[in-house]
């Protein structure tokens, strides 16, 4: 038989102190051994991390070469020309000079075993363009092309002088646009009318050339433009807008495609600056020769009795240039022109 003894209230508390006390202890176990798995993962993540931070990361690039420009000034820009897709072409800007190189690999040069040469270098001086003023200090340069495919670089920088440099045949030539007050800080081609060039100048004006018939097409500026020197300037892709940027600390959008700029752009394709036409008197003194933009001949007999004098207009279909000068032979029996295309027209007089 057994024995059951009756609780009294104070042992039932006794007892649930003690039950109390009991999961009490295990939760404190609980969460030490919690706080201690914790802190073994975050050691082991950092570790982890400290690993990975002294890890060498692989640079997408190699070094190749270097090599130091012969007169060892400032480079201020250098450009690919993306226009020729089989070659790597470069230029630099430094000084009153424009270099031209090639980036070319073991492969391509004209020396044998040229591969097993550590002293190969990847860069090739191809030619180089010398200022004739020897104060210039190029800023900056753009590529572009000419109809047939010849490459040209556009420079310019502290004397404000905008040189075109013809890159293809046997030696450089090149020719200058006039119009800045202040050094060249920027230039860029447009990007779907390569004849089209704009630049950004220290006077605090951007202007718009046709480098095809040495025409400054526009001028931005005045009211609406910069108020300091214009730093930086580009197109969009599409040739559209364009984005500057100057010391004012403005950025400005300017619309080309406005009628007023466009026939203004339409204009200078076809606008010729014919700065100079000689005329001619043949020994008699009677008649009077002079040509025009587009190859015609006008002769004037002085001799006429209308008081309006009306030429004799003489043209061939292959006469397109411009005539820079007339000459008539002793007797005028025969009338020699010159022309901008290098060509010389001989007309004989009729009997």
């Amino acid at each position: 038989m057994i024995k059951l003894n009756k609780l009294n209230s104070s042992d039932v508390e006794s007892d649930n102190e003690s039950r109390l006390s009991t999961n009490a202890s295990e939760t404190s176990t609980n969460a030490s051994a919690s706080a201690q798995r914790s802190s073994a993962k975050a050691g082991r993540r950092k570790s982890k991390g400290k690993n990975n931070a002294n890890k060498p990361i692989m640079s997408l690039y190699r070094f190749n070469c270097f090599v130091t420009e012969e007169n060892a000034k400032q480079i201020f820009a250098v450009q690919f020309n993306h226009f020729m897709k089989d070659r790597n072409i470069f230029a630099t800007a430094s000084g009153y000079r424009i270099s031209i190189y090639e980036c070319i690999e073991p492969k391509d040069s004209e020396d044998e075993g040229i591969e097993d040469d550590e002293d190969f270098c990847g860069i090739k001086l191809l030619r180089a363009y010398d200022d004739p003023d020897r104060d210039e200090v190029f800023y900056t340069l753009a590529w572009s092309y000419e109809e047939n495919g010849s490459s040209i670089i556009a420079c310019g920088g502290v004397r404000s002088v905008v040189r075109i440099i013809y890159c293809n045949g046997p030696g450089l030539h090149e020719k200058k646009f006039i119009g800045h007050t202040n050094a060249i800080n920027e230039l860029k081609f447009h990007p779907t009318q390569p004849h089209l060039l704009l630049t950004a100048s220290k006077d605090h004006s951007m202007r718009l050339w046709n480098v095809k018939t040495d025409i400054c097409v526009a001028i931005f500026g005045g009211v609406s433009g910069h108020r300091d020197e214009v730093l930086a300037i580009d197109f969009d892709v599409q040739g559209k807008h364009v984005v500057s940027g100057g010391m004012d600390h403005n950025l400005k959008i300017w619309k080309l495609e406005t009628d007023e700029l466009q026939t203004a752009i339409d204009e200078s394709a076809t606008y010729y600056d014919l700065w100079f036409v000689r005329m001619d008197l043949d020994m008699s003194q009677r008649f009077l020769a002079v040509g025009n933009s587009v190859g015609k001949i006008f002769v004037f007999d002085l001799e006429s009795d209308t008081p309006n004098i009306k030429p004799n207009i003489m043209s061939h279909y292959k006469a397109t240039k411009a005539i820079r000068q007339i000459a008539f032979s002793r007797n005028s029996d025969i009338l020699v022109a010159s022309c901008d295309d290098g060509k010389i027209w001989r007309w004989d007089k009729r009997d």
